[in-house]
């Protein structure tokens, strides 16, 4: 809406203006012709009037103001502005790197959105709390894993999958079951001090037995069976019979484990499929809280994941084959992924940046100086996440990537503004300075105000994406003018190229590389001014 607003509103400004000049009578010694197109021009200095007075007025005579230091002019508010930004990134760069990934699943909609408000109220009120607070693990055997092929990422909820199950498992043997039953206590034992060190996990929340796991939380599906064995079977068999039965007759004793497996609710841990076991599993409560951030849990879930190939090792025959997994283990998975594509993304798209840069400004100190203030912009950025508590979420990792591309623009109109400068004759860095703030200076006010507004206008959606989205390009924009104008512009007012230094032919040879000629014997023949 702003484009087609501002176009309308100049075009009936301009209507405006030619009604109130026709009684204007044509000058003698000009045709009406030449009038009109002075009339014209005119219209065009005023509509341009404004942010051409915000640099010509106020910005480069207040950047040139000198003050007299121990003897000697200096240009002091260009200092200031440098040592100013220079302690912005460093503050937000800190801040950034403290951001962590979210620890759920990020909602819909925003915090004051009704459903937010009443997902809220049915947790508070109706969860169960307890041992629900704590992540729960399942560990499977006979599971190798799931086969993905077929699975389309952008329909999740289609195709999943298919299981792998393991074609050696067995649990009918008695040194198979006991090997069950020594996982299970090695759970309840299992510790929170770290293995080889001292300290505890910070994820542990019992203080007092220093167990990762709560004992009685721990779901041994053979010593419910051995109890049901004896009480509902045969009361005079122990559990050492039935370990000894295993050996004697598998068949029987696989028999009564699957009509042992539909008393109850143990069918979510056994899995029989057309009579024959293919799966069991053991399921136990850590002391590790739901939703913990990425430092607290991974530790703790690759000690767990050492912990099954510990027991994997050790294993019999037919309980090789393990799978342990709870969710969040699983969007552990997505939060590294962010992570890692997020810093994929800056490794593409920073050195593309520098690449453009140089090939735009021709110069290797403004291209320099433009990205630096580019890393600047996006630490500045990431930092404003941290300060208003946001985590590094996908918005927030698509932001930060495309936060490069968007800082670019600015930095590199007014580099090519100062180096076509030079190519005008004019050799000293103060009159570069002057040409590129008044000649793209306006411009790139004017892409802040346009690119901002219309990202704003997000801010008025119900989806939290779109208003994170909104936040984060007006953000964008807003470090992208202040390092452009208070870092990049005054930089080269201090310590720009003069004359010739600094330039690197990179179009000169690309074309001469792309018309098969020797770029030093081209090279030679370019006329610099």
């Amino acid at each position: 809406l702003i484009h087609p607003s501002i176009t309308i509103w100049h075009h009936y400004k301009y209507k405006a203006k030619m009604q109130s000049s026709e009684h204007v009578e044509v000058p003698k010694d000009k045709t009406e012709r030449e009038f009109q197109e002075e009339l014209e021009a005119k219209e065009e200095d005023s509509s341009r009037a404004y942010e051409t007075l915000f640099f010509t007025k106020i910005y480069i005579p207040v950047m040139l103001k000198t003050v007299e230091i121990f003897g000697r002019k200096v240009k002091i508010l260009p200092i200031i502005t440098l040592i100013f930004n220079v302690a912005l990134f460093t503050v937000f760069g800190i801040n950034a790197l403290k951001l962590e990934v979210p620890n759920n699943v990020p909602g819909n909609y925003g915090d004051g959105h009704m459903f937010t408000s009443f997902l809220d109220d049915y947790s508070d009120r109706f969860a169960g709390g307890g041992l629900d607070d704590f992540v729960l693990i399942t560990f499977a055997f006979g599971i190798k894993g799931i086969d993905r092929d077929g699975f389309k990422k952008f329909n999740p909820n289609g195709y999943r999958g298919e299981v792998i199950f393991d074609d050696q498992f067995e649990l009918a043997p008695s040194i198979n079951q006991q090997h069950y039953l020594s996982v299970c206590e090695d759970l309840r034992t299992l510790t929170c001090i770290q293995p080889g060190k001292s300290e505890r996990f910070e994820g542990c929340t019992d203080p007092i037995t220093n167990l990762l796991t709560f004992p009685d939380s721990v779901v041994c599906i053979l010593e419910d069976f051995y109890d049901w064995y004896g009480n509902e079977v045969d009361n005079s068999t122990n559990a050492t019979d039935l370990q000894l039965l295993g050996d004697t007759d598998p068949t029987l004793w696989n028999q009564a484990f699957e009509n042992f497996s539909y008393t109850a609710d143990y069918s979510r841990y056994v899995g029989f499929i057309n009579s024959e076991l293919k799966y069991v599993s053991i399921e136990v409560r850590t002391t590790l809280i739901n939703n913990q951030p990425t430092r607290i849990k991974e530790p703790i879930f690759d000690y767990l994941y050492d912990f099954e190939d510990d027991q994997a090792a050790q294993a019999p025959v037919g309980l090789q084959e393990t799978l342990q997994t709870t969710f969040d283990m699983v969007f552990l998975d997505t939060e590294l992924g962010i992570i890692s594509g997020l810093f994929n993304g800056l490794s593409l798209s920073l050195p593309s940046a520098y690449i453009v840069l140089l090939y735009g400004t021709n110069n290797f100190y403004l291209a320099t100086f433009a990205f630096f203030s580019i890393v600047g912009i996006v630490a500045c950025v990431l930092g404003s996440i941290y300060f208003v508590g946001w985590t590094l979420g996908v918005a927030e990792a698509i932001a930060a990537i495309m936060v490069v591309g968007l800082s670019v623009d600015y930095c590199v109109h007014l580099g090519h503004m100062y180096a076509v400068a030079g190519e005008e004759g004019f050799e000293k860095r103060q009159e570069r300075f002057q040409i590129a703030a008044k000649r793209m200076g306006p411009t790139v006010l004017a892409g802040f105000v346009t690119t901002g507004g219309s990202a704003a206008v997000m801010f008025l959606c119900q989806i939290s994406f779109f208003n994170k989205m909104a936040a984060l390009i007006v953000l964008t924009v807003f470090f992208s003018l202040e390092f452009a104008l208070g870092f990049f512009l005054p930089i080269n007012l201090l310590f720009g190229p003069q004359s010739k230094s600094g330039i690197i032919l990179v179009k000169k040879a690309l074309s001469c590389a792309l018309e098969n000629v020797p770029a030093k014997q081209s090279l030679k023949t370019r006329k610099l001014v």
